[in-house]
């Protein structure tokens, strides 16, 4: 130790001050958190956009099932010469058109 407080660090034959290596360290802790905090937000992101998918999937397949069951009856009623008043389904879930 040399002074006030200004220890040095002796390795493969070179003096490195102990307040560098603190500095390092605190560079290096820096980077680990930036490094940390975006891996964070890749993976949110990655599980939103999951999320997204599956539940856009659902609701067309939910739609989808909706509208055939609603054709299948008006269809029905059609070939028997029945009048067919029932109300197409409500889209729900998925935007139609930008709407």
């Amino acid at each position: 130790m040399d002074g006030i407080g200004g220890g040095v660090l002796g390795i493969a034959g070179l003096t490195i001050p102990l307040t560098d290596i603190g500095r390092f360290t605190m560079v290096l802790a820096g980077m680990f958190e930036e490094w940390v905090r975006r891996r964070r937000a890749r993976q949110m992101a990655e599980a939103i956009e999951e999320a997204v998918g599956e539940a856009v999937t659902a609701a067309l397949t939910e739609n989808n099932a909706l509208w055939r069951a609603w054709n299948g009856r008006r269809l029905d009623a059609l070939a028997k010469g029945e009048p067919f008043d029932e109300p197409p389904p409500e889209v729900s879930g998925v935007s139609r058109n930008g709407r």
